[in-house]
């Protein structure tokens, strides 16, 4: 696994005492699992109407806003950073 930096307020030489090092992703993930049929739905949903992707069975939307929450709420980023992002 990768290790995620939390913010430190004093900094050092790396940082440039921005305490801050190394860079935290913000991403918006969807995750599709199932067989060969529930794939076909999913194609068959991409062609038509791709906001009900996210209702088919085996479908997982993690949401970067969601994201960005719990990077806050577990303290990986700073929460101003964090609501500068949902903006």
């Amino acid at each position: 696994g990768h290790t995620v930096r939390r913010h430190n307020p004093n900094g050092c030489d790396i940082c440039n005492r921005t305490g801050y090092y190394g860079r935290t992703l913000l991403l918006e993930a969807l995750i599709i699992e199932g067989n060969d049929a529930m794939r076909n739905e999913l194609y068959k949903t991409l062609m038509t109407n791709t906001a009900e992707i996210v209702h088919l069975p085996g479908v997982v939307l993690y949401a970067r806003g969601d994201n960005i929450r719990k990077l806050v709420q577990e303290g990986y980023i700073d929460a101003r950073a964090g609501l500068l992002q949902l903006e």
